[in-house]
């Protein structure tokens, strides 16, 4: 590459085993394997009936919630470098797990296991499961969980399972040294990718997401690892880009693949790289056009270069008849900024922007719009947009949402709403999948206006309460009690159609560190201000409030635990004149388990 600064690496150098796996597919090396007969070393560790094992291997039935299948007579060292292979018949789908217990660890732990997606057609499949252990510990114990909510009496068979060592992935890399990865990558696919790695002597998968272009052409991808987390899908994950690194890879983990790079290079700043357009999108701006009205399109661009893309150009194609640009429709494009290394799989990038050109529709019909977009010092981009126009309704405007007129049946239909889309939070769906752009437009949900129309819709499509996300917090320096977006309680009790929709609140209650003082001040402002509303929803006269994490309660307040922080609640509802609280659960267990914690 040239790179200074740079160290690049091909099949002649140090990370000779990655580029040879890209450009040979060498095959992977055993470690450790179970098949056939080999299986009669496992053994049912939980709720397994009807365990039989021969020549295809091992089978069993699920007899309960949280089956598992285990080996405790195993020993072998472990490598960030090796991955799991397993072959399994199913008659139940899921996410499966495989735990792990290395000698030097007490009891097997959620923190050391590794999930994948069982296919659960009857058919046999092989998966692969990337555990990134930590170098050289040597595990002794390894156990299977089939998903946990089989069904009780599904029949499960596992062919085979084995330890192999990857022949992708590369290591050691010092990241202290190296500020960030440049590659050349060429998919056919938008899709998720991500750069991931395993610290020396960490037990962690720290990981980056970014997003591939899908347009079938190689592009240089550069990314600053010391940025910090990227909050894309793995967000969860640790991103620790520091100290000595074991295990490197930059992958497809959806479908559990290393990607063909080329031309891979650890840099210690950031390089120069020439503008580059990439188009991640061209759609209908909005979701329903019609004859008479304006049908803008959205251009969804990014700069992969770390040089700015100026004046940018989009020319079009002549316009199909039935469609002509709007009167002041903007043609001049803003330049594209350059790539800073940064990528997320939620939110606007630095490197990229949503232009929007008005177009009018003349006439119903389908049309193709086409053209091409380009810059100073980058490649043109071709590009082409379907926009469906449907006749006028010839509806006279209004000043206001109609009122709704509901449908309703013998049975209360609800559902669950989170109020979360407003404002910027719209740049995770507009920035990335701007055809799924709302109906109603990029609205703000705490606006009176949106809601009606909410109303409107819900309630003419049969839907009679809504369960909203309501989210009671204790802030961790002073202890003060507070609420987080509650914006679309405060514009529903504004909103002209209100009487129209019920609503109840569904408890978010993941903050940990619950006590009796935070769950009775919870409790105090919905009867105060939410349970006395018309369109509050009750069920046998008693308000509804569903909880989102039963369990937790339990954890975080021993003694006292989820039973005793609905009994407060019931109470306090009693002594305000209520006749209690109906309490539904959230979660998939037994029916017992639920009643026994105090739900309705």
């Amino acid at each position: 590459m040239g790179q200074r600064g740079g160290k690049v690496f091909s099949k002649f150098g140090v990370f000779g085993a990655m580029m040879a796996a890209f450009a040979l597919n060498a095959a992977d090396d055993a470690v450790y394997a179970w098949s056939g007969d080999g299986f009669s070393s496992w053994r049912k560790s939980s709720l397994v009936k009807d365990l039989s094992f021969g020549k295809e291997g091992v089978s069993f039935r699920i007899d309960g919630q949280d089956s598992q299948l285990g080996c405790k007579d195993c020993s072998f060292v472990s490598s960030p470098k090796q991955l799991l292979r397993v072959r399994v018949r199913s008659e139940v789908g899921g996410k499966a797990e495989i735990f792990w217990r290395p000698e030097d660890e007490p009891a097997l732990k959620q923190s050391m296991s590794a999930s994948f997606h069982l296919v659960g057609d009857g058919q046999w499949h092989d998966y692969v499961v990337r555990p990134f252990w930590a170098e050289g510990k040597r595990i002794v114990e390894l156990r299977f969980d089939p998903p946990n909510a089989a069904r009780e009496g599904a029949l499960i068979e596992l062919s085979k399972l084995s330890v192999e060592r990857s022949a992708s992935g590369a290591g050691p890399v010092d990241a202290d040294v190296h500020k960030g990865v440049m590659f050349k990558l060429k998919v056919p696919e938008s899709r998720f990718c991500t750069v991931g790695w395993t610290p020396e002597h960490s037990q962690t998968m720290c990981r980056h997401e970014f997003r591939t272009a899908g347009d079938g052409q190689e592009h240089t991808y550069w990314l600053d690892l010391s940025l910090g987390n990227n909050w894309g899908v793995g967000f969860w994950f640790s991103k620790n880009w520091k100290g000595k690194v074991a295990w490197f890879d930059i992958m497809d983990m959806r479908r559990q693949k290393s990607l063909p790079v080329k031309e891979l290079t650890f840099l210690k700043e950031a390089p120069q790289i020439p503008p580059d357009i990439v188009i991640d999108g061209v759609c209908p701006g909005d979701g329903i056009n019609r004859e008479g009205q304006e049908a803008p399109i959205e251009f969804t661009m990014r700069n992969f270069g770390t040089v700015p893309a100026r004046n940018p150009r989009i020319s079009f194609d002549p316009l199909p008849e039935g469609l002509e640009f709007a009167k002041g429709a903007s043609l001049p494009v803003p330049d594209i900024p350059p790539s800073t290394g940064y990528d997320s799989l939620g939110g606007r990038l630095p490197n990229q922007i949503v232009h929007t050109v008005r177009l009018k529709a003349l006439k119903a019909g389908k049309y193709a719009v086409t053209g091409t977009v380009s810059a100073e010092g980058a490649r043109t981009v071709p590009f082409s947009c379907r926009i469906d126009v449907l006749e006028s309704l010839n509806l006279p405007k209004m000043d206001s949402v109609p009122e709704p007129k509901p449908v309703r049946g013998d049975i209360e239909i609800g559902a669950v709403s989170f109020p979360g889309w407003r404002l910027h939070r719209w740049d995770r769906i507009r920035n990335y999948t701007p055809e799924r752009k709302p109906l109603l437009g990029w609205y703000d949900e705490g606006s009176p206006e949106a809601i009606d129309w909410q109303i409107k819709w819900l309630a003419e499509n049969g839907i009679s309460y809504l369960l909203v996300d309501w989210f009671p917090r204790k802030e961790s320096v002073t202890g003060k009690w507070h609420l987080r977006q509650d914006h679309w309680i405060r514009g529903f009790e504004k909103a002209k159609w209100r009487k129209y929709l019920k609503w109840a609140v569904f408890w978010e209650n993941t903050m940990r560190g619950h006590d009796l003082a935070f769950v009775r001040k919870t409790a105090k402002y919905m009867i105060d201000n939410y349970f006395g509303m018309p369109e509050y929803y009750k069920i046998d006269g008693k308000p509804v409030i569903m909880v989102w994490n039963p369990g937790l309660f339990d954890t975080d307040m021993p003694g006292f635990g989820c039973k005793g922080v609905l009994d407060t609640v019931r109470e306090m509802a009693k002594e305000a004149g209520y006749s209690g609280v109906w309490f539904i659960a959230n979660g998939i267990s037994d029916i017992g388990r639920f009643k026994a914690m105090g739900f309705d």
